[in-house]
């Protein structure tokens, strides 16, 4: 933890591949087998409540995390793309997959081939898997204050237009690997770029505690990390959810309040993920949304 509060917000793993790769590690053993955490098991073949042996492991000098069933049986896998994750080593003498060896350098140098970069992002590791307070660990899969009030979008956006993805939880794998593909992943570039610039250019001085930039910003995040995931590349939806969020972002008058997030924010976010075209319907909510911003 002290080691990695001394480096940048955005650690790469070819500046300090130890570190990132220890980053990596930690970060599974702490979520696989956590059932508000774990994303990947169910797609090693592990079933709800299932118990897991986790170890980190040290081979010819890169650290490596190993991952089995406490009852023995071998892994069944559910997608293709473990493919680029398993270490060869996973597999027994006589065939199985007994084990799941992951080593988080060599995974960042397959994906960097295809086009990405997989990074450790310092401060929201530091609040989550490495959070040295149980009580303040936040889950990404749910709502928080925690990440309404860091702008979690004025991380992700500059992330998205360098091709970065995080990499040390098991949402980032199941969510974020699995499918990844780097042309479709860039889409909507153009809209990942006006997210800096009018970040740049709004979320300064009084408007870091205004609720409704808050809640705009968050609600852009919330889309931001939709689009860096397969099923949603180049979403349209998604897009003008965010172009709804900038224009508002430019004309909204600063408020000082709480950052509860009100139902209609749940709204906007179900419609954004629903299949088919629903623009009044979205419109609506939107305007619902916008509205309680100010209350």
């Amino acid at each position: 933890v002290q080691r990695l509060r001394s480096k940048s917000e955005i650690l790469r793993f070819e500046e300090d591949p130890l570190l990132a790769s220890l980053c990596t590690c930690l970060g599974l053993e702490f979520e696989v087998g956590n059932p508000a955490f774990d994303r990947l098991t169910p797609f090693l073949g592990g079933g709800p409540g299932e118990t897991w042996e986790r170890a980190l492991i040290l081979r010819n000098g890169e650290v490596g995390i190993r991952l089995r069933r406490a009852n023995g049986q071998p892994l069944e896998p559910k997608h293709p793309d473990l493919a680029h994750l398993l270490d060869r080593d996973s597999i027994d003498s006589e065939g199985r997959l007994s084990q799941a060896l992951l080593f988080p350098c060599t995974i960042a140098e397959k994906y960097r081939q295809r086009g990405f970069n997989l990074v450790i992002v310092r401060d929201w590791i530091l609040n989550s898997a490495l959070s040295l307070k149980a009580e303040e660990t936040v889950s990404y899969l749910l709502a928080n204050e925690w990440e309404i009030r860091t702008r979690i979008a004025e991380t992700q956006a500059p992330m998205m237009t360098r091709n970065e993805l995080a990499f040390f939880g098991t949402h980032d794998i199941v969510d974020h690997l699995f499918g990844a593909d780097a042309e479709h992943f860039a889409a909507l570039r153009g809209v990942h770029e006006k997210v800096v610039h009018v970040f740049n250019r709004v979320m300064e001085g009084p408007a870091l505690q205004s609720r409704p930039h808050l809640l705009l910003g968050y609600l852009i995040g919330i889309a931001l990390d939709d689009l860096a995931q397969p099923r949603w590349y180049g979403s349209t939806t998604h897009a003008a959810v965010i172009e709804k969020c900038l224009a508002a972002l430019l004309q909204t008058p600063i408020i000082q309040g709480g950052v509860e997030v009100p139902e209609a924010f749940h709204t906007v976010a179900a419609l954004m993920r629903a299949p088919g075209e629903h623009a009044s319907l979205l419109q609506l909510a939107f305007d619902v949304f916008q509205q309680s911003l100010s209350c």
